[in-house]
């Protein structure tokens, strides 16, 4: 009983963190025509992948550039802000299995994102975003500017190398951190000098 008054007081206190749901990523990521055409969809471009000889393969993508938990409406609205074209233009060959979806970016999408290329951008078309993206409580500007860096340098590159942009949506794969120390003392520590840069 103590246990659960404990509980609902954390909860209501006002350093109760907002709930974000991080089972379901969205990765906006380039690769080959010969790469998308062996993903796996319904996993995604951040598992390891076998070659024809069951060799193991990088993922198409890092699990450090996956975003919770965007959906494809909310991307469509950043090509309309972007371009000033209709939303319904952004994505081309929507392809789904089991929980995961797979769509190519219209050349104009990939073209908007790499002119974004300086932190006022970022910022100006951050915060029109969340004014009307339809996004968590808990989201902030900032959070949708780090977006812009790491999708506009994706398409930066990939238009360099003549690259086909996709971007998919489905279960997260996990992320984890390496960290030495011994008990939560240690712990506790790292964390305080994380805080702090």
């Amino acid at each position: 009983m103590l246990r659960a008054v404990r509980t609902r007081k954390l909860l209501r206190g006002s350093h109760a963190r907002p709930h974000i749901d991080l089972s379901t990523a969205f990765v906006v990521f380039a690769c080959t025509n010969e790469e998308i055409a062996e993903l796996n969809i319904e996993d995604g471009p951040c598992v390891r992948r076998f070659g024809p000889r069951g060799g193991r393969r990088r993922p198409l993508a890092s699990p450090h550039s996956q975003f919770y938990p965007d959906t494809f409406e909310q991307f469509r609205i950043l090509y309309a802000l972007l371009t000033g074209d209709a939303a319904s233009r952004s994505l081309h060959s929507e392809q789904s299995a089991g929980p995961g979806t797979l769509a190519l970016l219209s050349n104009a999408f990939v073209e908007a994102l790499a002119k974004i290329r300086n932190p006022d951008q970022w910022n100006e078309v951050a915060a029109r975003w969340l004014d009307v993206g339809q996004w968590q409580p808990s989201m902030k500007t900032g959070g949708l500017a780090t977006r812009l860096v790491v999708w506009a340098g994706e398409a930066e590159g990939a238009r360099a190398k003549g690259l086909p942009v996709y971007c998919w949506r489905g279960p997260a794969v996990p992320v984890y951190a390496i960290a030495s120390g011994i008990g939560r003392d240690s712990y506790e520590a790292y964390t305080r000098s994380k805080k702090g840069h």
